[in-house]
């Protein structure tokens, strides 16, 4: 499955997109205006094609908190 085929200036976008994404340790988070949308563990599902979203709470949170330090944060 090529989620990515149309991305970017090659068509539409997937659904739901991201707008920011952070990494910690093997997690990568994609958030859409600061709205979490897919969370993956990089080490044991690499193509991310198992969003793990809801089932980490307290990472979630830990993790959205950093990503809105760092974007509310000054150049």
């Amino acid at each position: 499955m090529d989620r990515y085929k149309n991305f970017q200036n090659q068509g539409q976008k997937p659904v739901p997109y991201a707008t920011s994404v952070i990494l910690q340790g093997p997690w990568k988070m994609l958030a859409d205006s600061l709205a979490p949308k897919e969370l993956f563990n990089l080490e044991q599902d690499h193509r991310e094609l198992y969003n793990l979203l809801g089932t980490q709470p307290a990472l979630e949170q830990e993790m959205l908190e950093k990503l809105t330090n760092f974007i509310q944060s000054d150049p």
